[in-house]
């Protein structure tokens, strides 16, 4: 079967039973089955951003992160895990016995089906869960602004746009009859037949969506933290002059000046390795998956097929990409924190969080006991 007949086969709705291991055959779905697992879809993703937007918010106004942290973060891990299962295990050993067909007649593959709508849930819940935790890191070590109110608008307001954004655009991948499910790899078609060049047209639409999505999710939220990095590094120097010029001579002011402007303080430097990781967090975490849906609609406008050599490519780079969830957990305080009480057999209940340091109840305790001991012995030698 050459490219322009499977090209207009498939424009045409008709059956196509090509069973080659190597290709996704794309055969047409019920109407019912569209909008049923269309509306299915976008209940999820519809739900996920209320319910995480709400814990976005909470995260603002809570500073004691201790158990949040740590659910969010052991479900992350909990959640690659059946990723990497439903990646390499429901997809090869159902689907590639059928010669990849998703969707093979006169019944639809209920199996491959299961596999798209559960991938889409499971990384709609990882999105959002890096969500959480990459804001009470942020909100922890009050990376690397100097001004908190400022910097909380901020940090809102990126974390909404890498991480709500993008599941909500890919609504409309889903809704659209004449797209493909957002990671659900079910091929769908209108009930009259169209030609092939509508059909073209929309491959690439869903293509651009894509790319919007893999811009606002990745790009701009990376551009912003680098700005506002140097924005704040620029204000720090700025007041580091001035107080430079008040506070000692002219000749060794100048010098000072020229230091404090060509080297980079211990905030500076944590500054960027936060920045760095923010990158790498946000780079490995949310595109694979935008990868994954560019790549997906370039081989359909093209092939009208997804090679599996292509799938399991980019489907590779995500597993491994989950290799950094020890990075983004242990870079959280309250990680740190409870990893060495643990070893240290101590109640981490009896500790709280406060402004990303850890206080103790029985130190402060103590402090106390110990001042009015002081007071009580001055009061006595007088």
């Amino acid at each position: 079967m050459d490219l322009d007949s499977s090209f207009l086969d498939y424009a045409n709705c008709s059956d196509q039973n090509d069973t080659t291991p190597l290709f996704i055959n794309l055969t047409v779905v019920s109407n019912v089955v569209i909008a049923f697992h269309a509306t299915f879809i976008s209940l999820v993703i519809v739900t996920g951003l209320l319910a995480n937007s709400t814990v976005l918010v909470l995260v603002a106004k809570d500073k004691r992160l201790r158990h949040r942290s740590i659910v969010v973060g052991l479900n992350i891990v909990f959640v690659d895990i059946l990723l990497t299962i439903f990646y390499h295990g429901v997809i090869l050993t159902n689907c590639l016995s059928k010669g990849w067909s998703y969707n093979e007649q006169p019944e639809p593959d209920l199996i491959c089906r299961a596999y798209g709508v559960l991938t889409t849930v499971l990384l709609n819940i990882r999105w959002f869960g890096i969500a959480v935790l990459t804001t009470d890191r942020f909100l922890t070590v009050k990376f690397p602004f100097r001004y908190e109110k400022y910097s909380r608008r901020f940090l809102i307001v990126a974390s909404l746009l890498t991480w709500t954004i993008p599941p909500g655009l890919a609504s409309l991948l889903s809704l659209s009859l004449v797209s493909y499910s957002f990671r659900a790899n079910i091929p769908t078609c209108l009930p009259s037949c169209i030609n092939a060049t509508y059909r073209m047209a929309c491959a690439l639409i869903n293509t651009g969506i894509v790319m919007i999505m893999f811009i606002i999710g990745c790009i701009i939220p990376s551009g912003m933290y680098i700005w506002m990095y140097r924005k704040a590094r620029k204000m720090r120097t700025k007041y580091t002059l001035g107080e430079l010029a008040l506070n000692v001579t002219t000749s060794v002011a100048v010098k000072n000046i020229r230091k404090a402007q060509n080297t980079r303080s211990q905030y500076d430097r944590q500054a960027m390795v936060t920045v760095f990781l923010i990158f790498l967090s946000i780079l490995f975490t949310s595109s694979p998956s935008f990868l994954f849906l560019i790549v997906r609609q370039i081989s359909i406008c093209i092939f009208f097929k997804i090679p599996v050599v292509i799938h399991f490519i980019v489907t590779d780079i995500f597993i491994v990409s989950t290799a950094l969830d020890p990075l983004v957990l242990m870079k959280n305080h309250d990680f740190r924190t409870v990893i060495y009480e643990l070893f240290h057999k101590k109640c981490w209940c009896r500790h709280h969080v406060t402004d990303g340091r850890t206080s103790s109840t029985e130190a402060e305790t103590q402090s106390s006991s110990a001042n009015i001991n002081d007071m009580h012995e001055t009061n006595l030698k007088n």
